[in-house]
């Protein structure tokens, strides 16, 4: 009877731990979006032919300062869904260390259509400047990892966070030799200081003052693995809290319903 009772025990450890949540199956589905679908290909392909547009029509004006282009690096240039597939696959959350391993592959492939469009920019004199949080021990690795898929870049044109997460005073240094035609990125703090450090509603307010922008001066790439709008939902919580706090924040409205409510 006791040894019975041991095997059903250890079946029983066996399944519980079979069946254990991953903490980050939550980030599953968009991975997979973003490895998988054609849909992602397809709206990041029409990001760089409305930034290829804008080229042209900016190329036309004559402009007292040098023309530039600011661009964001992560799931903007760059394609980091291998990163976050081997923290899935090992139900580890976003770390440094495993982070710097990463870029220190140079390995992330160019998002569709920014290199063509970049050395097309690049032809035509444009300056092109890489604004990223990236910490600055990834600079050299990142400028490699560039180099490699392609893209024109100056390592001195690759700006990583410092101490400025917010990249506007990255962004005012460059304004005051440049005239910037175009920002690019994947997070609305990578258009404008106003989106930082803002909740949802605001953002998306934002997003309707700035609407002639989008499309023009500002392009923006899909990411739904994360950006600061995620850390809008989870106000500052504990990890401990955040499956909960990403219910909570689900809305059964309709869509001109969450739109009111927001504003």
């Amino acid at each position: 009877m006791n040894k019975l009772l041991s095997i059903l025990f250890i079946f029983s450890l066996g399944v519980s731990c079979a069946h254990k949540p991953n903490s980050q199956e939550h980030l599953m589905m968009s991975t997979l979006w973003m490895q998988h679908s054609g849909e992602l290909r397809a709206l990041t392909l029409q990001a760089y032919a409305a930034a290829e547009m804008e080229l042209n029509r900016a190329l036309k004006k004559k402009r007292p300062k040098p023309a530039a282009i600011i661009l964001d690096v992560d799931e903007t240039v760059l394609d980091n869904s291998p990163y976050q597939a081997r923290m899935l696959i090992h139900d580890r959350p976003f770390e440094g260390g495993s982070w710097d391993a990463w870029v220190d592959e140079r390995s992330a492939d160019a998002t569709a259509g920014a290199a063509s469009f970049l050395q097309k920019a690049h032809k035509h004199g444009v300056a092109i400047f890489y604004v990223t949080n990236r910490p600055d021990q990834n600079q050299q690795a990142t400028y490699d990892n560039l180099v490699r898929r392609g893209f024109p870049v100056k390592k001195s044109h690759v700006q990583t966070k410092g101490k400025d997460s917010s990249k506007q005073a990255r962004r005012d240094a460059i304004l005051k030799k440049y005239d910037v035609i175009m920002l690019v990125g994947d997070n609305l703090g990578d258009f404008d200081l106003a989106f930082y450090d803002q909740d949802n509603a605001t953002r998306r307010n934002l997003v309707d003052k700035f609407s002639k922008n989008w499309g023009a001066k500002f392009i923006v790439l899909p990411n739904p693995m994360y950006g600061d709008w995620e850390n809008a939902i989870y106000h500052g919580h504990e990890k401990s809290q955040r499956a909960a706090l990403r219910k909570s924040a689900l809305r059964p409205q309709a869509r001109e319903q969450l739109f009111d409510k927001a504003k």
